[in-house]
């Protein structure tokens, strides 16, 4: 098991992940100035969690736009795309019950309930959890295309 997160195929997504740093910084960036100007009303704890979690989340964009895409023109046609998963974080819009249920298993839906309920540690522990599941199993996927 462990030869398939070797050689090659771990320095490329190694590689990949370094990439999206630069957006890891910008999330952390971008939602700690909304908390210290007081747009948002947040912990530091929670505001922290949001932005490893946004973080993650466009790690995860972009380990979706580079698994099934073998060109730019693939790529963007794909972010376009990808962006339909946003839709997630406004189910509660729609008051569809399977909306709803359908939403638990996207990102998007639960970094807005942590917004929305910014004393709920359940939601930002779950929070965490749907987006660092998602991201583990991109890797993994992404590990086993290069292997073979």
């Amino acid at each position: 098991m462990l030869g398939a997160f070797t050689g090659i195929a771990t320095v490329e997504a190694v590689l990949l992940i370094l990439f999206y740093f630069f957006h890891y910084i910008l999330s952390g960036v971008l939602v700690m100035i909304s908390v210290l100007m007081g747009i948002v009303q947040l912990s530091f704890l929670t505001a922290l969690l949001i932005s490893i979690t946004l973080s993650l989340y466009s790690a995860i964009i972009g380990l979706m736009k580079s698994l099934d895409a073998d060109d730019k023109v693939k790529r963007l046609t794909y972010a376009k795309g990808l962006n339909s998963i946003a839709i997630f974080a406004f189910t509660d819009i729609f008051s569809l019950k399977w909306l709803i249920i359908l939403s638990y298993a996207f990102p998007p839906y639960w970094i807005t309930q942590v917004l929305k309920e910014s004393d709920s540690f359940i939601n930002l522990i779950i929070a965490f959890v749907v987006t660092a599941l998602w991201l583990c199993v991109l890797i993994c996927k992404y590990l086993v295309k290069k292997r073979f």
